[in-house]
Order: C-alpha cells, then sequence, then structure tokens
C-alpha cells in the first residue's frame, strides 16, 4: 500500500467537501435544500462538507445536476 495512501485521501476529502460548501452557499442553498434537490438526506450532504466520507461517483452526479454543474468542477483543484 502507498504510504500517502491516506494523506492523499484525507486530502480529497477536505477538498471535495469545501469545493461542495462553497459551490452551495454560491447557489444561495442550504445543505437541506440542496439534500432535496439532490434526492439525498441533509446528513449526506453535511458528512461530505465535514471531510467524513469520500462521495460516491453517483452522489456527487446528484449534487452536481441539482445544482446546475459538472463533478468536474466540484473536484477541480482550481
Amino acid at each position: 500500500m502507498c504510504p500517502n495512501l491516506s494523506v492523499d485521501l484525507i486530502a480529497y476529502r477536505r477538498h471535495v467537501g469545501e469545493r461542495l460548501r462553497t459551490t452551495r452557499e454560491g447557489a444561495g442553498l442550504t445543505q437541506q435544500q440542496l439534500a432535496e434537490r439532490a434526492g439525498l438526506e441533509k446528513q449526506a450532504i453535511s458528512v461530505i462538507e465535514n471531510a467524513h466520507v469520500s462521495p460516491r461517483l453517483d452522489t456527487l452526479w446528484r449534487i452536481a445536476r441539482a445544482m446546475d454543474t459538472t463533478i468536474a468542477e466540484l473536484v477541480s483543484e482550481s
């Protein structure tokens, strides 16, 4: 196993969580509103934004569609 895998995974979770929060807030949505639009529980949005889990691809897809953006925008480093 790669010794930096844990560090990389934590960094990825933080990055995605921050991008999600920034995008959601920029769209003027609460976690609850985004969850409802995406067909998810509010808790799902919260745990992603707080870097507790790595979101599954289908979850990212649902979130991106709910905010009229792309998965790439949610995970990009720019």
